[in-house]
């Protein structure tokens, strides 16, 4: 579903695989660039993830639904 970049240094960059990315509704905007097959997020400490929580908890579930429905 998603890896880290481990080689990151200045903050944590999550990377969103597969195209069912693009079919997820992101109005917070945390999905950025756009790549064919792959979208990216990026946090810079601690506070920036629980701030993002909630909309980063609502990709997964959004995600999770949309494979389970053989997207």
């Amino acid at each position: 579903m998603a890896t880290f970049n481990l080689h990151a240094t200045r903050h944590v960059h999550l990377v969103w695989h597969n195209g069912i990315i693009l079919d997820l509704d992101d109005p917070d905007g945390l999905l950025e660039g756009s790549y064919p097959d792959r979208r990216m997020t990026y946090f810079t400490g601690m506070a920036g993830v629980e701030a993002k929580r909630p909309a980063l908890e609502g990709l997964v579930r959004q995600w999770v639904e949309l494979m389970d429905r053989g997207g």
